[in-house]
C-alpha cells in the first residue's frame, strides 16, 4: 500500500514538474501556483517548527511550570485549609510538573510532535491548577 502511495506521489510530482517546465498557458500557470503553494506550506511548517524550538530555547515551558509550581507551594503552605481531595489534587499536579520537567529535559526541541504533546500537557496542567483554585476559593 505504501508503495502505491509513493508511486502516486511520484507521478503527481513528475506531472507538475513537466507542466511547470514544458506546459503551455493555463497548464503552466496551475503548475506554478502548485509549486508556490508547496513552497508556502514548507515555510509555514518551518515557522511552526521554529516557534516550538524558540519557545523551548527561551525557557517558556520552564517558566510556566515554575509559576504553577510556586502556586502549588503557596497552596501547600495553607495546607490546613485543604481537604483530602484537594491535597490529592495538589499532589497530582506536583507529580505532573515533575513528569513534564523530566520530558522537557529529555526532549529534542526538533521533535515537533513531542513538543506539541508537552505543550498540551502544560495547558492541561494550568487548567487543572485554575480549577483547583476556583474550588478552594468557593469555600
Amino acid at each position: 500500500m505504501s508503495r502505491l502511495i509513493g508511486f502516486i506521489i511520484l507521478v503527481i510530482v513528475l506531472f507538475v514538474g513537466y507542466s511547470y517546465f514544458f506546459g503551455e498557458g493555463e497548464e503552466k500557470e496551475k503548475a506554478t501556483q502548485i509549486v508556490n503553494d508547496v513552497k508556502e506550506l514548507g515555510e509555514g511548517v518551518k515557522d511552526l517548527f521554529e516557534d516550538h524550538k524558540e519557545k523551548y530555547e527561551r525557557g517558556e515551558y520552564d517558566k510556566v511550570l515554575d509559576k504553577v509550581g510556586s502556586f502549588i507551594d503557596q497552596l501547600k503552605s495553607n495546607a490546613s485549609e485543604l481537604n483530602r481531595s484537594e491535597e490529592r489534587d495538589v499532589q497530582d499536579i506536583e507529580d505532573e510538573i515533575r513528569k513534564i520537567q523530566k520530558e522537557l529535559d529529555q526532549v529534542d526541541p526538533a521533535d515537533e510532535q513531542t513538543m506539541r504533546k508537552i505543550e498540551k500537557e502544560i495547558k492541561s496542567l494550568v487548567r487543572e491548577a485554575n480549577r483547583l483554585v476556583e474550588e478552594i476559593e468557593k469555600k
